[in-house]
């Protein structure tokens, strides 16, 4: 590091690095948390989508 610290900020890339990496699980908390509340949300009957599209399609 010394050797480098001429041509390299290290205090400025250590804190790069640091928000990034708290970014990133900041991001994997959300994600955790939208997950939770999809399962809530209950599912949907097998060939719901088809359905709805072809029920669409008839009515024109």
């Amino acid at each position: 590091m010394r050797r480098l610290s001429a041509s390299v900020d290290w205090p400025k890339e250590i804190r790069a690095f640091i928000e990034e990496r708290i970014k990133r699980a900041k991001a994997e908390e959300n994600l955790m948390k939208v997950i939770e509340l999809l399962r809530g949300t209950g599912s949907v009957e097998k060939g719901l989508a088809a359905k709805v599209v072809r029920d669409d399609r008839d009515s024109r």
